[in-house]
């Protein structure tokens, strides 16, 4: 029982780092789009400047609502198997 919630908490952990990488790749390709440089791609595949902008907010939106929904419901579901298996401490893996 204990290796399961362990493989749980491992699988959730893993998750959060893919969700937190993208929002990470997000912010920075936000951060690019508000550059200069960025006109020229625009103009390049014919987007709109503030299309793009309003594109990559709305992506960064979606992933932290889902993020933090994720934790929300999971969270509560994790305390009360902690309890039914009465464990001192769990340890994350770490990468």
């Amino acid at each position: 029982m204990a290796s399961q919630l362990q493989a749980v908490f491992s699988a959730l952990y893993l998750w959060g780092i893919g969700v937190l990488t993208l929002f990470n790749s997000i912010r920075m390709f936000q951060a690019f789009a508000l550059d200069k440089n960025i006109e020229i791609f625009c103009e390049f595949f014919e987007l709109d400047h503030q299309f793009l902008l309003m594109t990559c907010q709305l992506l960064l939106h979606l992933v932290r609502k889902l993020f933090f929904e994720t934790v929300c419901v999971v969270e509560p579901i994790l305390k009360r198997a902690g309890e039914q298996f009465t464990l001192d401490r769990v340890d994350f893996v770490t990468i």
